[in-house]
């Protein structure tokens, strides 16, 4: 089948060559040589007549679907990544780029945006994740196992810890104080719990607000997967994703090999990731997480 559209007009003028100057004769060589250039299709015309062949291509010559954009003003607290979060849930990284693209703007501008700016935004979610093939993996969540594994691996921190070495503070389960809010909201945690009596106002493993900020981090993981548009995955393999994006931050860059089937390909750069790690614990972690991945049909 034809798919593009801007064809579509050769093949109209062909049509009509063929239908005022030959009526029921087969198409000429040299017009036959000429449409086979544009159809490029085997047996596409096969001796059938004329009037006949080239409104039954018109007519299966279909229109590659366009991202719509609607207009958005900037309100008060507004930022890229918390418009994509409000109205592209699930998909606010793919989100971000798309309208970063769209409007021209640089990393330094996400953060940067004047109340009252217009700026152009998908139309609706559902068109968004359509054409963009976000859809493969859309009925896929982290499960409970994954979730208490991710908890053990990670080990919880009452109060903010320099893990890294790198200067930037973890709380709870693996949760990196990165930007300005998210330290600005620890701040009021910490406060709250001060008043609770705890000593220099540490979190307990099991506060609802830990635990609010865990499933958080779990779906910016799911989110990160599905916006890298993989093929469809296994519960296993979506879990062992979600652990390793979890933990690192990125989704390894495993988007050919699961195309190609290389699935031991995807094993190894899971298992090898941290070899150079002098960390034990941490190339255990990759080491069952590659095995999750192979693990087929079984979910825990």
């Amino acid at each position: 089948m034809i798919s593009n559209i801007n064809r579509k007009n050769k093949i109209y003028k062909l049509y009509l060559i063929a239908s005022n100057e030959n009526k029921k004769t087969n198409l000429p060589i040299g017009l036959g040589f000429a449409a086979g250039l544009i159809f490029s299709e085997p047996n596409l015309y096969n001796g059938r007549d004329a009037d006949t062949l080239v409104p039954e291509v018109i007519n299966t010559t279909e229109e590659e679907p366009t991202l719509e954009y609607i207009e958005y003003i900037i309100q008060p607290g507004d930022s890229i990544y918390s418009i994509s979060k409000k109205f592209f849930k699930g998909h606010t990284d793919r989100a971000v780029k798309d309208i970063k693209s769209k409007n021209n703007l640089k990393d330094s501008d996400l953060n940067k945006l004047k109340i009252g700016q217009r700026i152009l935004i998908p139309k609706n979610l559902e068109s968004f994740v359509r054409i963009n093939k976000l859809e493969e993996n859309k009925h896929l969540n982290a499960t409970e196992y994954i979730k208490n594994f991710i908890k053990e691996k990670e080990g919880f921190c009452p109060l903010p810890e320099d893990i890294e070495g790198r200067g930037i503070y973890t709380i709870g389960y693996g949760h990196r104080l990165e930007t300005r809010d998210e330290i600005m909201e620890y701040k009021i945690l910490n406060e709250k719990m001060r008043k609770k009596g705890r000593k220099n106002g540490e979190l307990y493993p099991n506060d609802p607000e830990i635990l609010e900020i865990f499933e958080k981090d779990v779906k910016e993981a799911e989110e990160k997967i599905k916006f890298n548009s993989l093929p469809s995955l296994s519960q296993n393999q979506f879990d062992s994703l979600i652990s390793f994006t979890f933990n690192t931050g990125y989704v390894p860059d495993i988007l050919n090999d699961l195309k190609n089937n290389n699935i031991e390909s995807v094993y190894n750069k899971i298992k090898n990731h941290s070899n150079e790690s002098n960390d034990t614990g941490l190339i255990d972690r990759r080491k069952i997480e590659a095995e999750l991945f192979i693990k087929d049909g079984e979910i825990r």
